[in-house]
């Protein structure tokens, strides 16, 4: 989605080489990824930014595992709500991790309504605030995109 195959590959090697990166990135900038308070998902930059990790308080923000995300692509796990007419919470992540993507730089998104899914696969209305952010190689090669929000659904809330 964000870029074509061929330059994924062109930045990254071997297709294989990938997994090994992510974890030593991980690791390198990212020393605390699990334990973190923060909300964080690791995304690969690649065609249909496929979810390569997410931490602790992100699954459990977000009412999901570890288990049944890691490999599958962002917005199938996240999609729109279909029964909320005015969702543009994919088309808002989409535009902002391309932004990220293309210059390299951060991105901090307004206050977005992004539902999520309940344990029985209703969706339930949720505000977030999410920052992006690239995370490169040491030579500079953008290596993944790092998804972080914050749960701001009782402020909206208390605001209405």
């Amino acid at each position: 989605m964000v870029e074509t195959e061929g330059a994924l590959r062109s930045r990254s090697g071997q297709s294989g080489q990938k997994a090994v990166d992510a974890i030593g990135l991980r690791e390198q900038f990212l020393p605390d990824f699990n334990r973190s308070p923060q909300r964080y998902i690791l995304l690969d930059p690649g065609p249909g930014l496929q979810i390569v990790d997410i931490n602790v308080a992100y699954a459990k923000a977000t009412l999901t595992d570890r288990g049944s995300v890691v490999g599958r692509s962002l917005f199938e796990v996240f999609p729109d709500n279909p029964d909320e007419p005015l969702a543009d919470g994919v088309s808002n992540l989409y535009a902002s991790l391309r932004t990220v993507a293309q210059t390299g730089r951060s991105h901090a998104m307004a206050v977005q309504r992004y539902d999520i899914r309940d344990t029985d696969r209703s969706f339930i209305e949720r505000h977030w605030w999410p920052i992006n952010s690239a995370i490169h190689h040491q030579d500079g090669r953008l290596a993944f995109l790092l998804h972080q929000v914050e749960d701001v659904t009782g402020q909206v809330a208390s605001e209405d």
